[in-house]
């Protein structure tokens, strides 16, 4: 591929990928309205692991592990995509959604943390000054429920925000692993998405929820598209990013999803923008930008 061809590749994919996971967060909300957030995380990864599956089948690879990898496939399934996905689906039933996705950008910061403690990697300074540009944007982001108005839902959905970044994070920690084994992206996501779909559905069983949901055009095409947009055709453009662009290039889709989000939540859920909020929020990216910028 010619490096036009390439750069044309590269900007469709980076924008294709911010275009759908800056949307998902607004098209939870349709589902959330209408079932119960474990049901809708539960019923979204049996059909992404389904579409997954029939894609090693097809391109025909490895998909025998030991038992150990399996172990750590299904500890990938719960952070990455169980626990990380109930909190964020919970989350939104306090929050309005463009509020979580800046909430959600922390994961940024915790995969720093957890790469200097797992991998020893060094912290520099810039990082720890976008990490503390960034906290200080989430405390004025939620300034008014956690020191003036004292909102208990609000505060409660901003700190299971804050538990789906960690469990994201704590999920990128394994992948980081598997993939250090060399294990493929696309196969350690497929069978860690197949074990966090068993665990989320233990944890609808022994919740009691039913695991019914409605029939209809509005649901079921929200359903589709988080299934096969939002998770199988936005991890594989950012799985060939990383490979074509690099992982540093490619993580600044946390820079532009997140302010989609916003402008969503804004249009459709009546998110009020006032000044601390949008400075909060501007603190937010800038912080990230800094954590993820690496000069020449």
């Amino acid at each position: 591929m010619n490096p036009r061809s390439s750069a044309a590749q590269n900007i469709f994919l980076f924008s294709l990928c911010s275009l759908i996971w800056g949307s998902t967060y607004f098209v939870i909300t349709i589902q959330i309205s209408q079932a119960p957030p474990l049901v809708t995380v539960f019923w979204r990864f049996v059909i992404s692991t389904l579409i997954m599956f029939a894609y090693l089948k097809f391109t025909k690879q490895i998909l025998k592990f030991s038992p150990q990898t399996h172990m750590w496939f299904f500890l990938q399934g719960v952070f990455n995509f169980s626990i990380n996905y109930m909190l964020t689906y919970k989350a939104e039933t306090f929050i309005k959604s463009g509020v979580l996705a800046i909430a959600f950008t922390t994961m940024v910061y915790f995969n720093i943390l957890f790469s200097w403690i797992f991998f020893k990697r060094t912290v520099a300074l810039k990082v720890i000054f976008g990490s503390l540009l960034g906290g200080l944007g989430i405390l004025l982001i939620f300034k008014d429920d956690l020191f003036v108005t004292s909102s208990s839902n609000e505060v409660f959905g901003m700190m299971l925000g804050l538990g789906a970044a960690l469990s994201a994070s704590t999920g990128n920690m394994v992948s980081a692993r598997n993939i250090q084994k060399g294990v493929g992206i696309a196969t350690a996501n497929t069978f860690s998405m197949f074990y966090g779909t068993l665990f989320t559905g233990a944890v609808v069983l022994i919740s009691g929820v039913s695991f019914d949901v409605p029939i209809n055009v509005s649901f079921i095409s929200s359903l589709l598209y988080l299934s096969i947009l939002g998770t199988v055709v936005a991890f594989a453009a950012y799985n060939t990013m990383i490979k074509t662009m690099g992982a540093e290039k490619a993580a600044y889709t946390t820079i532009i999803s997140p302010i989609l989000a916003i402008l969503l939540s804004y249009a459709f859920e009546g998110l009020q923008l006032h000044l601390t909020m949008i400075f909060g929020i501007m603190l937010c990216l800038a912080g990230n930008i800094l954590v993820l910028y690496k000069p020449k």
